[in-house]
């Protein structure tokens, strides 16, 4: 959540709101992270992060260490991919 906030203050989404984050464990090795506006299943981006790098950014936040870019530039992306649907769906 910190990175989304982040890059919301650094780049601007051009949609009201911050996204839902939902955190799903694919098996024992790797977290699906979905962002979603306001619940919908229709405009939504996913990624994936293996066990060890959670568990990483994880010690980072509870010991205010900065985030990784590695990570940061995925969550970036998957932001701007979410924006692109959200603008596609308001535009029709």
């Amino acid at each position: 959540m910190e990175m989304i906030l982040h890059d919301i203050r650094v780049n601007l989404l051009g949609v009201d709101g911050i996204p839902q984050v939902t955190v799903e464990a694919e098996d024992d090795h790797a977290f699906s992270i979905i962002l979603s506006w306001h619940g919908s299943d229709d405009i939504s981006e996913k990624f994936t992060i293996s066990s060890a790098r959670a568990k990483v950014i994880a010690r980072n936040f509870k010991t205010n260490k900065p985030f990784d870019r590695e990570e940061f530039d995925q969550l970036q992306a998957a932001l701007a991919a979410l924006e692109q649907q959200y603008n596609n769906k308001a535009s029709r």
